[in-house]
């Protein structure tokens, strides 16, 4: 065998190392594969190449957008992505990927949280892993980031592994591009609190507050993902994904979750709705890590079980029941006209068919009429 660079050697040592200088300016895209490579195979980038991918790192801004988003997310999609995302950091390559993560650096919380955004980004990323794989039953790497309670590990598996199935064929939809809803839910994790720079505040006790960061974040997701050439689909599930993400931390602070705030989670977040309520359990692990509130956590996977059980089990009764009435039957029953008025009208009485308050034809009609007839003397 002929080797005049010296493979033999390298492979044997797990060492990936460039075969020269130029490697990296001939094609940018190489500065990902090699990290990528050095996750797949469980190899070391060695110090002389690691030096050269630092150097050239601004060059990855000379490639185009869908060869880097592809790097990109074969790295993404593969278990330990948090430590992948936190490698390409200290090569100084997330700024010419996803540049919006660097302002996440430093950027201080408030208890519960423990750490910057940028530190509980990444424990997000790494927990959903681990709370995919302890619902359907998968593997992931020993280490746990976030240091959650093992405990709180078996009252997950103990509520939702009911669902594994279903959530792991839910996952496994491709939603553009051949990739899949496990994908860009990895990738919301990365993004969730994108918003939250932009929209600190202080109050006078010197707490932090990111008020609105949610849709200013899905904002900044959703033009990412644009630039990297995402599909439509993807862009739009993305900023359901990271709009709606702390829509089941305030349905958990409701007394009781009842049907008609099920329908309406699910009317804002379709089928991204059961990916939310995933990257929402995450998020709450990864601020709290070892200082877990039992009761608290207990009533995170409450809603959760209540939320997938009507996505899965219930669909037709609570997310969208099967319609009592059509716009040609208000018009013919109620006299009324096309316009805007049939179509509020219609989801008034889905939603109420919904939350068990009508369930037939009749019952249907008797709302809207007396709908249409208050809103004679207050418009809808």
């Amino acid at each position: 065998m002929i080797d005049p660079l010296g493979g033999e050697v390298d492979l044997k040592a797990k060492r990936i190392r460039a075969t020269s200088d130029r490697i990296f300016r001939q094609d940018a895209v190489r500065l990902l594969r090699a990290v990528r490579i050095e996750a797949e195979l469980g190899f070391e980038i060695e110090p002389q190449t690691a030096a050269w991918i630092r150097r050239d790192a601004p060059l990855l801004t000379q490639s185009s957008a869908e060869r880097v988003r592809d790097e990109f997310v074969r790295l993404l999609a593969m278990q330990g992505a948090a430590a992948h995302v936190q490698r390409l950091d200290e090569f100084g390559l997330v700024p010419y990927v996803v540049p919006e993560l660097e302002s996440l650096k430093s950027v201080a919380q408030s208890p519960p949280h423990r750490f910057d955004v940028w530190r509980h980004t990444l424990l997000t990323l790494d927990t959903l892993e681990r709370v995919v794989a302890a619902i359907t039953g998968g593997v992931v790497k020993p280490s746990d980031m976030a240091g959650v309670p093992s405990v709180a590990w078996g009252d997950l598996a103990r509520t939702l592994s009911q669902f594994a199935s279903d959530l792991a064929a839910h996952l496994s939809v491709e939603v553009g591009g051949g990739r899949k809803r496990a994908l860009v839910l990895k990738l919301a994790a990365l993004l969730h609190d994108l918003g939250k720079p932009a929209t600190r505040s202080q109050d006078e006790e010197g707490n932090a507050h990111f008020y609105n960061h949610e849709p200013v974040g899905a904002r900044m997701a959703a033009l990412r993902l644009r630039e990297l050439r995402f599909s439509g689909n993807e862009i739009e599930r993305m900023q359901v994904l990271v709009g709606q993400h702390l829509r089941p931390a305030h349905l958990a602070r409701a007394e009781r979750l009842t049907r008609r705030a099920v329908y309406r989670y699910f009317r804002a977040t379709g089928c991204a709705g059961v990916d939310v309520v995933l990257l929402s359990l995450s998020d709450h692990l990864a601020t709290w890590g070892p200082n877990l509130r039992e009761r608290r956590w207990l009533r995170r996977l409450e809603v959760a079980e209540i939320l997938l059980s009507h996505w899965f089990e219930r669909y037709e009764e609570t997310v969208e029941p099967v319609p009592l009435l059509t716009g040609d039957d208000l018009i013919e029953e109620l006299g009324l006209s096309p316009g805007p008025q049939i179509g509020r009208l219609l989801e008034a009485v889905r939603e109420a068919q919904a939350a068990g308050e009508v369930g037939s034809r009749e019952e249907a009609l008797a709302l809207s009429r007396r709908i249409r007839d208050s809103a004679k003397r207050s418009p809808i």
